[in-house]
């Protein structure tokens, strides 16, 4: 079987970078940047990762960070919506912040909150901050995400761009 592009299937792109440890992957088609499977993290490896990160949450240097995804989506929700942080982390400030305006949002990551069962509910708004860059299966993780989604709903990703291999490589 033949690499594919885990967004949108396509066959493998190019070499985007080469670093020591692995190779990064650009899509030819949707110029996704990835790794492929044999020289991913491990799940411990990828779980001791996120554990070094320093997200407090009375941080207010993150909390301006998350601010970025939550202000805009704030602009548009319904009062007292309905929501999921997908990817939430050990530390959920962002579905804090959202909770502070009134909206109900439900916790789910697979390291620190795994609760698969709420991939099944449906909401009236779905957040993944800093966390679509580490999906195996992107493409199919976000047709998941949609499907969960309420007619008119909003799916608010907040993401780091992917600007040229020399910033990448940096």
């Amino acid at each position: 079987m033949s690499l594919r592009c885990p967004l949108c299937a396509a066959a493998a792109g190019t070499l985007f970078h080469a670093a020591a440890d692995r190779r990064y992957l650009r899509c030819a088609t949707c110029a996704l940047v990835f790794v492929p499977p044999a020289q991913r993290l491990s799940r411990e490896e990828e779980r001791a990762v996120y554990e070094l990160h320093d997200n407090r949450i009375d941080d207010p240097g993150y909390r301006r960070f998350l601010a970025r995804l939550a202000d805009p989506l704030l602009q548009r929700l319904t009062p007292q919506s309905r929501g999921l942080d997908f990817g939430c982390g050990p530390v959920p400030l962002l579905a804090a912040m959202l909770e502070e305006h009134g909206h109900r949002v439900a916790l789910h990551d697979s390291f620190f909150h795994p609760r698969p069962q709420l991939l099944e509910g449906r909401y009236d708004f779905i957040t993944a901050s800093e966390v679509v860059e580490h999906l195996h299966a992107p493409g199919r993780t976000l047709d998941s995400l949609w499907a969960c989604l309420r007619p008119g709903g909003w799916l608010a990703i907040m993401t780091k761009l992917v600007i040229d291999a020399d910033a990448f490589a940096r």
